[in-house]
């Protein structure tokens, strides 16, 4: 029997899944950089929780 590669789940929270769904519903034409600006640039939260 072959030794077991061992994995794991990604771990995704709530936060990166609102960052998904906003940018597939938002994310085009003109706002398009707006998730690179505000999460890479300035590491904050879109969202007003």
């Amino acid at each position: 029997m072959q030794p077991r590669i061992y994995y794991t789940k990604p771990s995704i929270t709530e936060l990166e899944v609102k960052y998904a769904t906003d940018a597939a519903r938002n994310g085009w034409g003109e706002s398009c950089y707006k998730y690179i600006h505000y999460v890479i640039v300035l590491p904050v939260s879109i969202f007003d929780d």
